[in-house]
């Protein structure tokens, strides 16, 4: 059971979810839903200062890019992650129009190719091809995506031009280590991940929410968790108040709770 990523284990909370009357399944995923801004076990969630202090570099860095001529704001996942970075990158992109910007947002949406990480990389340059500065934002609740492995890759790899920001929720040592046929060297996502958590410049975000109140990615949590981080800190960049992160999550953990 310990070497299985928290992303993927049943959660203890919702064991008996099945047998549960309707009311009672309303509490159960309540219960799991807080764990999103408390944390699982000891570890640390979005309501955590240390997390607060990394979202709010990421709204320094959103900023920075919005305001910087010939640059954009890319977001990358596979699946449930790649549609809600679908969803912020059109929303937000609105907001820059309303406040006389150009469209600073992109997306990238893998599928079937989501172990693919030389589509992911050959992606990402096309859509970036003709920026100077790129902020890319790779989304993998599981840490596990080898497609948004490959863009993180070329990011570190091409630091002049690219910051990588990474979300996810597990602990760095439960990211995925399968190696996997395209990435040359026997690279695994584990080795990219160490490196953005080792690299000047980069940055992880990664709350440890637990697992899903129904087990295996049904990201359920992971989802919402996301969204609450992207909208929270692409929120926060496009205004010009000095909210903190931590206020607005704080809001969010109010309506949830």
């Amino acid at each position: 059971m310990d070497s299985i990523p928290y992303t993927e284990r049943r959660n203890a909370i919702t064991m008996n979810i099945d047998t549960d009357t309707p009311e009672g399944i309303v509490d159960l995923i309540h219960e799991c839903n807080m764990e999103v801004f408390n944390g699982y076990e000891n570890h640390k969630g979005l309501s955590d200062d240390i997390i607060l202090n990394k979202l709010d570099q990421f709204v320094s860095l959103v900023r920075t890019h919005l305001q910087t001529e010939n640059s954009i704001i890319v977001l990358s996942g596979c699946g449930t992650s790649g549609r809600i970075g679908f969803l912020a990158a059109t929303f937000f992109n609105e907001l820059c129009l309303q406040q006389n910007l150009p469209p600073k947002y992109r997306y990238i949406i893998a599928e079937a190719c989501e172990d693919d990480p030389v589509i992911g990389t050959k992606e990402l340059q096309c859509i970036t091809d003709t920026y100077e500065h790129v902020l890319f934002v790779g989304i993998t609740c599981g840490l596990s995506a080898p497609f948004v492995g490959g863009q993180l890759e070329y990011c570190l790899n091409n630091p002049q031009k690219f910051t990588p920001v990474l979300i996810g929720f597990n602990p760095i040592s439960m990211a995925r280590r399968t190696h996997v046929s395209k990435w040359i060297n026997d690279t695994t996502f584990y080795d990219i991940a160490l490196r953005m958590e080792t690299t000047a410049g980069a940055l992880v975000i990664n709350p440890i929410i637990g697992p899903e109140p129904i087990s295996g990615s049904s990201r359920m949590k992971g989802g919402s968790a996301t969204k609450v981080i992207l909208d929270t800190v692409f929120y926060l960049a496009s205004c010009n108040n000095m909210m903190k992160a931590s206020e607005v999550i704080e809001m969010y953990r109010t309506a949830v709770g």
